[in-house]
């Protein structure tokens, strides 16, 4: 008997929970039905349905979606050779790529990136010739004192040519030489 009322007893607190969820209920539709809710849900229900059938009937909104789409629809078919032909082109033109090393060509070109880049961090910063090039003051002063000196040995070269060159018509000069 004890097993008997052990499972009986849970069955009936199940019932009193139904019963208090059925009372909370009723007393909420008890509610809206004061408040007038269900007068105005179906005011709202029958605009809705009005709105519906307008945009349904011939020239409405939706027909007018569902013409457009059927017709949409229709070309799509008409041109279905044309679209297998585009997709075959555009097959080819892949294939094409794909088999022009373009793979290959932008890991080429991802790795000179790199090299590139390490150059200019030695540039920057100074190390090996590159660096010194561009950042040596010593070297921007022997490259100016050098063009003023060829700058001088010009004008020295135009203003006395016979110190620099010997002309003889005959092979031989007019100086003796002394011995």
């Amino acid at each position: 008997m004890t097993n008997l009322q052990g499972r009986i007893y849970p069955v009936f607190d199940q019932f009193g929970v139904l019963a208090g969820s059925l009372d909370t209920l009723s007393r909420q539709i008890g509610i809206l039905i004061a408040r007038d809710a269900l007068g105005e849900t179906l005011d709202h229900l029958s605009s809705i349905t009005l709105n519906l059938n307008a945009a349904l009937s011939h020239g409405g909104t939706l027909d007018n979606s569902f013409s457009n789409l059927e017709s949409f629809t229709g070309t799509l078919k008409e041109q279905q050779d044309e679209m297998a032909d585009l997709i075959v082109n555009l097959n080819s033109i892949s294939a094409g790529l794909d088999s022009a090393g373009l793979g290959r060509l932008a890991t080429e070109l991802q790795e000179v990136s790199i090299q590139f880049n390490k150059l200019l961090g030695q540039v920057n910063s100074e190390e090996g010739s590159a660096g010194k090039f561009f950042y040596s003051d010593s070297l921007y002063e022997n490259l100016n004192i050098l063009i003023t000196d060829m700058d001088l040995l010009v004008k020295d070269l135009s203003e006395n040519p016979g110190d620099y060159v010997q002309v003889s018509v005959f092979g031989k000069s007019g100086k003796k030489k002394d011995k």
